[in-house]
């Protein structure tokens, strides 16, 4: 077989969930005349031959013709064909799982005779009983009718099913309910019913909502593999034979329903997932112009769910620890809070951005045997706490980050964590998506964009104007009303990007030395109104309000925008008024804060780029704080001043450090890449650049990120000097990309892959021309 999403099939077979079933079902029971159900195909050359129709008509024309002409006849022979004297024995495999409703086309009573010898589960005739929901019955709706009900006619033609449609449309939002509430495998069905695809895919049937669906299907065929797609189906290409002998050797351990000690929310409080009818309500129109996603969006289905959903679940069923990546923006924590509200857990299920190691133990402690399931977003920030609860056979972790910071974590990363990006969208999920923009802004044609990554997509299929354009207006505005409301705004965009909140601890002690009043600094924050939201993480002190920008998208457009000359005055005004202990998850924070990126953008003029590291440091004496002052000064191509500081930082680092010791490789490569080729020196510094790197490589787990630097060092070197040492470096570079390559699972080696092609390439020409 070939099974799509298989885990989560087994999973919902424990869990819930419906059958779907047709013809092809019950080829392999018999009637009292031993004799093989048939098909729609076999019982049209059945009927033919035994009443004289033409047997080029199908079978809801025959069934047309017969009911006029030969009713009982017709309806005493359908009688005693779908009687079921025998079965497969396999069928009994069904009453091992939790089977919540069956649907049927079939009219034969398989299914009865099935569940007649069960000691597990019975069940409920909805057309005769009517619904009934209890542990050990199962709804079963004959949508035909029933031989076990033969005062109810057959209905085998359109006009029948159109007929029951128009008149019994609950029938039909009962069977879009079921979808909608369980998981369904349609087996031995082609949905070539019009009124189950009526009942099921009609624009009002909210058929983008349903849970997972498979269908079984015997043969692949590429036009009809797009049609199932296309409606939502996840295809197992097997027949019926071989479906029974899968699911007569499955073994699925027994689901535990735990006992929890206490509720999720009395333990846990707001890292618990808040009940429906408890979360604040809004417009979802705001989502679609970039706000960050709230749980009411999630709740009310406002905001699709893309293929990724079911992916990343089957993931989660297969118990493993999982890693969903994706660039800026591609809908990581949507995704993370869908999953979150929706997946079917008998334990407790938590959400946070920010777990300290500390705290990672406090909940292990306060969990006991509980089984818990936490959803951890900004992973890498919180990798501590993922190495210390991996130990917890009661935990599971499904982290979500940005694929670049893959590289910084990958080492840590043992096998058992499946890695899944996230960045692309299949053409499905694109139009899904469009169509769900609200009509008020959205743009008259689909836009595709160059990588779909969610936010792209939608920014790019709005009319009005773009995030980008709406802060820029909104930053003028600012600063045409208070320097200090610039500065407060920009500081809580820069800090945002950092990964952490704002206390207001942080903004007061940003604010005091202008406005030294405690009640007029409270005025400015709240003058920046819906600009700032509360953070929804709690810290241990609830008696301060801690905020942060709407999204991380706002944050990082505004420091984007914002220019030079006033982030220079927020960056200086931050370092100068703000202790390192105010700065809430201060360890997270200085991973990024002193980036020297953000130098970059500040400080044009290298003194004073220099003189704000050295403030920098006069707080905190770390090796980092002189990596980032020595890449600054690098950029600024003050080699001199670089040498300097990363010599001091190999120091402290008492040169065991790689990351130090790659910076110092890329800064020694910078700094004589553009000399005099002819000079020994100039390459002596070159090869001993290359040298340090290789050293990197092979004592440092991270190999991901000293491969790619060694290949670009690699090409540029063989490049001004074409020796043969040159090409030895470039053979060197290749081997190790392609260790790499092959040793990590992830969409971050797509540049790796470029990067080792091109170095084919060269080597190639190397070979073809005879150049060494």
């Amino acid at each position: 077989m070939e099974f799509h999403l298989q885990s989560t099939f087994e999973e919902a077979l424990k869990q819930g969930i419906n059958l779907f079933l047709g013809a092809g079902f019950s080829i392999l029971a018999k009637d009292h005349e031993d004799e093989l159900l048939p098909t729609a195909g076999t019982l049209v050359k059945e009927l033919s031959q035994i009443f004289k129709v033409p047997d080029s008509l199908d079978l809801p024309k025959i069934s047309t013709i017969l009911d006029s002409t030969k009713k009982n006849d017709f309806r005493n022979y359908l009688l005693n064909r779908f009687n079921v004297k025998s079965f497969d024995p396999r069928y009994f495999s069904l009453d091992k799982f939790f089977v919540k409703n069956i649907y049927t086309t079939n009219i034969d009573n398989l299914t009865q005779k099935i569940y007649s010898q069960s000691d597990k589960h019975y069940l409920i005739d909805v057309t005769i009983n009517g619904a009934f929901l209890g542990k050990e019955s199962i709804n079963y709706i004959p949508l035909h009718g029933s031989i076990e009900n033969p005062q109810k006619p057959f209905k085998f033609s359109p006009n029948e099913i159109v007929s029951a449609f128009s008149t019994d449309r609950d029938t039909w939002q009962y069977l879009r309910q079921g979808v909608e509430k369980y998981p369904t495998l349609f087996w031995g069905y082609s949905l070539s019913d019009a009124g189950v695809i009526e009942a099921l895919f009609s624009p009002g049937s909210n058929y983008k909502f349903h849970q997972t669906k498979w269908i079984i299907l015997s043969d692949k065929n590429e036009s009809m593999d797009q049609y199932f797609d296309a409606l939502g189906f996840n295809i197992i290409y097997s027949n019926t034979d071989k479906f029974l002998n899968y699911l007569d050797g499955l073994k699925l351990g027994k689901e535990e329903i735990g006992i929890l000690r206490q509720g999720t929310s009395k333990l846990f409080g707001e890292l618990a997932i808040p009940k429906a009818g408890t979360v604040s309500v809004r417009p979802v129109i705001e989502f679609y112009k970039g706000a960050p996603p709230i749980w009411f969006d999630v709740f009310s289905s406002n905001i699709v769910r893309t293929s990724h959903y079911e992916n990343v679940i089957d993931l989660i069923n297969k118990k493993k620890e999982i890693l969903v990546l994706g660039i800026p923006a591609s809908g990581k924590t949507t995704l993370m809070m869908q999953i979150a509200a929706s997946y079917q857990f008998n334990g407790h299920k938590l959400v946070t951005s920010y777990l300290p190691y500390n705290k990672a133990k406090f909940i292990a402690n306060k969990l006991g045997s509980d089984k818990c399931i936490i959803f951890i977003d900004s992973f890498k920030d919180n990798l501590d706490a993922f190495e210390y609860l991996q130990r917890y056979p009661n935990i599971k972790i499904i982290g979500f980050d940005r694929e670049h910071n893959f590289d910084i974590i990958s080492h840590r990363l043992d096998s058992r964590v499946e890695i899944y990006d996230i960045t692309d969208l299949t053409q499905i999920d694109v139009q899904k998506i469009f169509d769900q923009i609200p009509l008020e802004i959205r743009g008259k044609e689909l836009i595709h964009t160059i990588n779909n990554g969610l936010f792209e997509f939608v920014n790019a299929n709005i009319h009005g104007n773009s995030i980008k354009a709406r802060y820029n207006q909104i930053f003028q505005e600012l600063a045409q009303q208070s320097i200090d409301l610039v500065d407060l705004f920009v500081m809580c965009c820069y800090i945002h990007t950092c990964r952490t909140p704002v206390s207001f601890d942080m903004a007061y002690a940003f604010l005091s030395n202008s406005i030294p009043d405690y009640n007029d600094i409270i005025a400015t924050v709240e003058a920046l109104g819906s600009l700032l939201t509360d953070y929804p993480n709690s810290f241990v002190d609830d008696d301060q309000d801690y905020f942060q920008t709407r999204s991380t998208i706002v944050a990082e457009t505004v420091i984007e925008k914002v220019p030079p000359v006033i982030f220079k005055r927020v960056l200086k005004r931050f370092t100068q008024n703000v202790g390192t202990y105010r700065i809430c998850n201060y360890y997270t924070f200085k991973k990024m804060g002193y980036d020297s990126k953000f130098a970059v953008k500040a400080f044009p003029n290298w003194e004073e780029g220099m003189t704000f590291y050295e403030d920098i440091y006069q707080k905190d004496d770390s090796f980092y704080v002189l990596q980032q002052e020595a890449l600054y000064l690098a950029n600024r191509k003050r080699f001199t001043e670089a040498f300097v500081a990363i010599d001091k930082a190999i120091r402290l680092s008492h040169d065991r450090h790689f990351s130090i010791r790659n910076t110092h490789a890329i800064i020694l490569f910078e700094a004589n890449i553009n000399g005099d080729s002819s000079d020994p020196v100039v390459q002596q510094t070159l090869e001993k650049s290359l040298n340090i790197l290789t050293d990197c490589y092979i004592r440092d787990p991270r190999k991901f990120y000293h491969a790619k630097i060694f290949a670009v060092q690699a090409i540029q070197y063989y490049s001004k000097f074409s020796n043969i040492k040159g090409k030895k470096y470039l053979i060197t570079a290749s081997e190790r990309l392609n260790d790499v390559i092959s040793d990590y699972n992830h969409p971050r080696i797509r540049g790796l892959r470029d990067l080792s092609n091109r170095i084919n390439d060269m080597l190639q020409n190397i070979e073809r021309n005879h150049k060494v």
